[in-house]
């Protein structure tokens, strides 16, 4: 078995900490990403993307 070493391992769970739901980092990542400025046009990206196959009417893509 492992041995501990003299190290205090930390808990898994803290329950002063505030909990999050499982969609609350998508939901923070996804309102960073409206302020996001690509570094490739969207043209460009339109044009591969295309030229690959995908296609969509998603405006976001």
């Amino acid at each position: 078995m492992a041995e501990d070493f003299g190290r205090e391992t930390p808990p898994a769970y803290s329950a002063n900490e505030d909990t999050k739901t499982a969609g609350q980092p998508l939901s923070d990542f996804l309102l960073q990403l409206e302020d996001y400025t690509p570094t490739v046009p969207d043209a460009i990206s339109e044009h591969y993307l295309h030229t690959a196959g995908f296609n969509a009417t998603d405006p976001r893509m």
